[in-house]
């Protein structure tokens, strides 16, 4: 991950825990590079230990800067943090359990890149106000194109657009599809959305945040496309129903052939075709 500029909040000792956090994730990547396979899980381990702790120090003094200036949205960002720390608890169960395997650090990597990049310039701008805030939308549809726009927008600096906002073509036409399942205890119900989105624009967009040109989709690419399109959607949901209940249930990558099959039979309550200069993606959304 490179650090830039723009991803400076203007609080010194937050943005030096930022860029501590980005060395801390680098130093992960790197040990995919050693040929050593010894040396490699012994720093891994190494590695993986100071994160979790430079996480919970970083979390608690950003929390605590929050609630000294009455942030209007601290709860809400607390239940990000804690909800990351599970993350980071869940997958170094997987990193120890596959005996630190070349895929489960790319699949580390890859959650943990889309995550911190998505909170920097998106939750933690907020703190101090350089966030967009979106108004109210009437339909799911309108806070769908909202949400993508904006945030895809400032997180890769590219400028999707609304190709088609009925969009009733072929779901398989994508190259990478996940399908992804939310639910509230309150009267919100549950959801399913699915993206699909073409090969080339999951490369450059993961290549971007992890500052390397990328050629091939692998778990590291998957599973940052899965954690973006978690954040994403997670925030539509609590934006258009202005509620924190959400949950997700289910995240998962699926192939052009399952599609049909993590389809609901019923007409989606929405379905939203996003054009590029790198390339095109959809969300199509059922409430169930």
């Amino acid at each position: 991950m490179i650090w830039r500029e723009e991803y400076a909040l203007g609080i010194e000792a937050l943005d030096k825990q930022h860029q501590g956090l980005f060395i801390a994730v680098n130093s992960l990547s790197d040990l995919l590079k050693t040929s050593n396979k010894r040396r490699s899980q012994r720093a891994c381990f190494e590695a993986l230990k100071y994160l979790e702790n430079y996480t919970v120090v970083h979390f608690k003094e950003e929390e605590e800067y929050q609630q000294s200036i009455g942030y209007i949205n601290y709860a809400q960002h607390k239940r990000q943090h804690d909800a990351f720390l599970k993350t980071i608890s869940y997958t170094k169960l997987d990193l120890t359990q596959s005996d630190f395997s070349d895929a489960s650090i790319k699949r580390f990597v890859g959650v943990l890149t889309s995550w911190l990049l998505y909170h920097i310039k998106n939750s933690d701008q907020s703190i101090v106000g350089t966030v967009t805030h979106f108004s109210d939308a009437s339909s799911m549809s309108r806070m769908l194109q909202k949400v993508m726009l904006k945030v895809i927008e400032d997180m890769f600096h590219i400028n999707p657009e609304v190709a088609d906002d009925n969009y009733k073509g072929d779901f398989s036409d994508g190259d990478l599809f996940c399908v992804l399942d939310f639910s509230s205890d309150e009267e919100e119900g549950e959801y399913r959305f699915i993206l699909a989105l073409e090969e080339y624009l999951a490369l450059r967009t993961v290549g971007s945040i992890v500052g390397e040109t990328l050629d091939e989709v692998d778990e590291l690419v998957a599973s940052a496309i899965e954690e973006l399109a978690n954040v994403l959607i997670l925030q539509v949901l609590t934006l258009f129903h202005n509620s924190e209940n959400f949950e997700g249930k289910q995240i998962k990558m699926i192939q052009s052939k399952d599609v049909w099959r993590h389809s609901p039979q019923e007409a989606p309550e929405c379905s939203v075709l996003f054009s590029s200069n790198m390339g095109n993606f959809a969300v199509r959304v059922w409430r169930r």
